[in-house]
């Protein structure tokens, strides 16, 4: 694992599902892998700061400490970094800035919040052609968040990404043409296509709105069958709303051989995800089960 003469910590940042783990040390360390549970896709060290990139979800930085320390001297080394025009220091930067950690509290540094320092280091980063950095400022401007909302500008942005070939980025800009927003006309058809290559890609979300497409016969053939496949892939990736029509498909039997059990399961397992959806319909099913049984 890790071998260095000091105390090695560990910082998790969570981008959505891009996970960012700093290793905050100020010497060098022979790096061999990354902790345990990191399934990476890739990895780069940069004067002891570690980056594991996972799989990125629909939503905007968070950041989680695992019971680690942030020191001044790597938080000072990250920001000299990112002014060096090191994009992955600027991308750290942009996250701990989005959502802060708070203040000091027994001797560890915590970073404010502040959304314009934020956009200002994914900006840059996005300058160098990051394409997660383009993401993350088209969902400022699509949300209005350290910015006025802005639904063009955001597509703009998305736009960019969708260049760079960056799954989420395709997924919105199928989002957009679907709701007709950002000056963009409504079109099942294109925004079918937009949502099935940003689903081959493995975007969960895109998945999840493919496969909705495609059983209702929305811009495409209806097809149940290809529809569960596709919801099916994004319930297995942990997306809530995927799930919840997995559970949906199951209980009707459409697509799918119908049965309880797995509906429940998955519901369960949207409700567990956050799904507003699937706890109001295990509520439902339960009262039904309580008063058949009376």
């Amino acid at each position: 694992m890790l071998k260095a003469k000091k105390t090695i910590k560990w910082v998790s940042l969570t981008l959505g599902g891009l996970v960012l783990v700093i290793l905050a040390i100020g010497v060098t360390a022979n790096i061999v892998s990354p902790p345990s549970g990191y399934s990476s896709q890739t990895t780069s060290l940069v004067r002891g700061i570690k980056i594991v990139s996972e799989v990125h979800q629909d939503k905007m930085p968070t950041v989680t400490l695992t019971g680690a320390t942030i020191t001044d001297a790597p938080l000072q080394e990250v920001q000299s970094m990112a002014e060096s025009g090191n994009r992955e220091a600027q991308m750290i930067l942009g996250a701990l800035y989005w959502q802060g950690i708070g203040v000091s509290i027994n001797g560890i540094n915590f970073v404010p919040t502040d959304l314009s320092r934020s956009l200002h280091w994914y900006q840059k980063a996005a300058q160098q052609g990051t394409p997660e950095a383009h993401y993350y400022i088209g969902r400022a401007f699509e949300m209005g968040e350290g910015v006025s909302e802005d639904k063009r500008v955001a597509r703009s942005w998305y736009e960019k990404g969708a260049r760079l070939n960056h799954a989420p980025s395709i997924s919105k800009i199928g989002y957009f043409i679907n709701k007709g927003i950002g000056g963009l006309k409504a079109n099942p058809v294109e925004s079918a296509n937009w949502f099935r290559r940003a689903a081959e890609m493995g975007d969960a979300i895109a998945q999840a709105n493919y496969g909705v497409m495609l059983y209702h016969g929305i811009g495409v053939h209806q097809n149940l069958e290809q529809a569960v496949v596709w919801i099916r892939r994004s319930a297995e990736q942990g997306e809530a709303h995927g799930q919840f029509l997995l559970g949906n498909a199951y209980e009707h039997g459409e697509g799918v051989e119908k049965s309880m059990e797995q509906a429940i399961s998955w519901y369960t397992e949207a409700e567990n995800s956050g799904s507003a959806q699937a706890e109001k319909r295990l509520a439902e099913l339960n009262d039904q089960t309580l008063a058949s049984a009376n």
